[in-house]
């Protein structure tokens, strides 16, 4: 289950566990830019003309 950092705790994790749930949380305090291996969709910075 992929969840918003919010959700970022210990008793969630052990909740998503005991129901059978794989646990797919972004840590908190990072944005999607900062996590390792993101990367843009489209390759790199959008062009405007």
């Amino acid at each position: 289950m992929c969840l918003d950092a919010a959700y970022d705790s210990e008793p969630v994790r052990e909740e998503l566990k005991e129901r059978g749930y794989v646990p797919h949380i972004r840590p908190a305090g990072k944005k999607e830019r900062e996590r390792e291996g993101a990367v843009h969709r489209h390759g790199g910075r959008a062009r405007r003309w």
